[in-house]
């Protein structure tokens, strides 16, 4: 009898569990309590099922999917996945402990000592390995995970000519097949010298991709970065036939305002992919914002302009390295890439002139360049000319270089021949020697 009852406990700590997650759609919460399918003796099925779904579609699956899957389970009004997630593995271990115990018991009975503390030396081994933080696999004989993962890359090969989110950049996106799901990237610039529309740029190209954007602004409203990003969009043929100026909409003037609502009106029916920009009026943004915006919008890419503006409990590098660790962690978690900006020291490192830095030149924290995967670093050469440069990348080529047109009023920003670009370069210092347009108006000024 008093084993039944633990059995019973266990299996309604199990639907408990199955249940919360369900209603809560909060699966990645009993992920972070280390929660697997072998602790799971009574709904074993239904988990492993709800695991693969999230595995597949990268979110927690709904009632109605769970049920049409097993109909004939009883989802409980539960709202707690990190209590059900510990009743779980208490569970788990109480049933272990029970198994191990008969079996010293019979050992001892049969006299033998030895075999008896053998068994429980190695039970208690076992029960502590259960307990712990650590997921682990023989990589050989549990292939299919990586093998399902590789064949996801192959199929969005197939099916979009990357593996990751296209950046916009061919160089790049050749190289390294674009930002790779799991992974922490960085794009590190000087003060004013291009990052924030470096990561809309490459926010646009996503969705125009048909990818789902998240984008945090930490320093801009919702209608500027929707401004810039209507820019970008207007100077691509496909979706407008007249070019919005970034700067003109914040003006006010020099367009056709019914011209430009039917531009967003084609953009609404032309796009499938979606952008999704935080308001920061609330406040900052912090690591549990980030997931939680993750949760709802089930992005395919997160862009964060910049991480140093995020919440933090200090100003320190160890509160920076506590940021770029969690944004890491959850990148992996939630297998998607995270972008950020961030910003260069002064000395750039003592970069060579004219080339972009190093990882060693990002300020604030040395942590950012540890745990970034991937990190392009840009430096403006004229008023419309940058060089980007892969000064890492984790898990392929690295020290490439690029060069760009950059106009952002006129919505461009992107790689041309480098006979183009010091074409540019000597435009830039022509007009820059002529005066360069901003000679003084006198209707600036009112007589005395």
């Amino acid at each position: 009898m008093p084993i039944q009852k633990r059995a019973t406990k266990a299996q309604n700590a199990e639907r408990y569990l199955i249940s919360s997650v369900l209603r809560d759609n909060d699966f990645p919460v009993a992920i972070g309590q280390h929660v697997r399918t072998e602790m799971f003796h009574g709904f074993p099925d239904e988990w492993q099922w709800i695991e693969d779904y999230f595995k597949k579609h990268r979110r927690t699956p709904s009632k109605v999917a769970f049920k049409d899957a097993f109909p004939e389970f009883t989802v409980k009004a539960a709202n707690d996945t990190a209590h059900f997630s510990m009743e779980v593995k208490k569970s788990h271990i109480k049933s272990l402990m029970t198994s191990s115990m008969s079996e010293w018991s019979d050992l001892l009975l049969d006299g033998d000592v030895d075999g008896a503390v053998a068994a429980m030396s190695s039970s208690a081994v076992k029960i502590a390995s259960q307990t712990g933080t650590m997921n682990d696999a023989n990589i050989f004989s549990s292939f299919e995970r990586i093998f399902q993962d590789v064949a996801s890359r192959q199929e969005r090969v197939d099916r979009e000519g990357t593996s990751g989110v296209r950046t916009g950049f061919k160089k790049f996106d050749r190289l390294t097949g674009g930002f790779q799901p799991g992974t922490f990237n960085v794009v590190a610039a000087r003060l004013g010298q291009g990052k924030s529309f470096a990561l809309q740029k490459i926010a646009t190209e996503a969705v125009k991709g048909n990818k789902v954007v998240q984008f945090d602004a930490l320093e801009q409203s919702v209608q500027e970065v929707s401004m810039r990003i209507h820019g970008l969009l207007s100077a691509d043929l496909r979706y407008s036939k007249r070019m919005f100026r970034s700067n003109d909409l914040m003006r006010g003037e020099n367009f056709d305002l019914e011209e430009y609502q039917h531009f967003l009106h084609n953009l609404k029916k032309t796009l499938s992919g979606r952008l999704h920009v935080a308001d920061t009026s609330g406040g900052k943004i912090g690591l549990m914002n980030v997931a939680s915006q993750i949760e709802r919008n089930n992005p395919d890419i997160v862009f964060i302009d910049y991480i140093t503006l995020m919440q933090k409990s200090g100003s320190d590098w160890q509160d920076v390295a506590a940021l770029s660790q969690g944004l890491k962690m959850l990148a992996v978690q939630y297998h998607i890439p995270i972008v950020v900006a961030a910003q260069l020291n002064r000395s750039e490192g003592g970069a060579t002139k004219g080339e972009p830095a190093g990882p060693e030149a990002l300020a604030q924290s040395d942590a950012i360049g540890q745990d970034a995967d991937v990190i392009i670093t840009q430096r403006q050469q004229s008023t419309s000319t940058i060089v980007m440069k892969v000064a890492k990348n984790r898990n392929g080529k690295g020290g490439f270089k690029w060069h760009c047109e950059f106009r952002p009023d006129e919505g461009i920003f992107r790689a041309v021949s480098y006979e183009r670009f010091k074409e540019i370069q000597d435009e830039d210092h022509l007009e820059a020697a002529a005066g360069g347009g901003d000679d003084e108006d006198s209707s600036d000024y009112e007589e005395d």
